[in-house]
């Protein structure tokens, strides 16, 4: 995983993404990551590009992805519950997260607007 978190650290200093986001950038790929590792089938594929005035990240993996996902913008999920902490941290994190279920895996793509577009 360190591997993995240096990569999008590099990738995010070089696309001009402020200092200030770039822990928080590392943070939710590494998320991503991880949930694509336990329950998306032990591995992922991970993409890392710019578009427009945005540095996006997509994971994808072969699990059967979320169920009964609450809707963005909700609180945390109740302290009981097992799970949904990542998703909740990946959405307070990014600008913006978008879970796709399919019918061979679930990708999740999240975005980070870069400084040259928030002035």
């Amino acid at each position: 995983m360190g591997a993995v978190r240096q990569l999008v650290k590099c990738v995010a200093r070089n696309s001009g993404l402020a200092v200030s986001d770039q822990a928080d950038f590392v943070l939710a790929v590494q998320e991503l990551v991880t949930n694509a590792i336990r329950h998306g089938g032990g591995r992922g594929r991970l993409v890392l590009r710019l578009a427009g005035d945005c540095l996006v990240c997509s994971v994808t993996d072969t699990g059967a992805g979320f169920a009964g996902l609450p809707a963005a913008g909700s609180g945390p999920p109740p302290a009981g519950r097992e799970g949904g902490r990542g998703l909740f941290l990946i959405r307070q994190l990014t600008q913006s997260a978008e879970i796709i279920n399919g019918a061979t895996g679930c990708t999740v793509t999240i975005t980070m607007l870069l400084p040259s577009a928030a002035s």
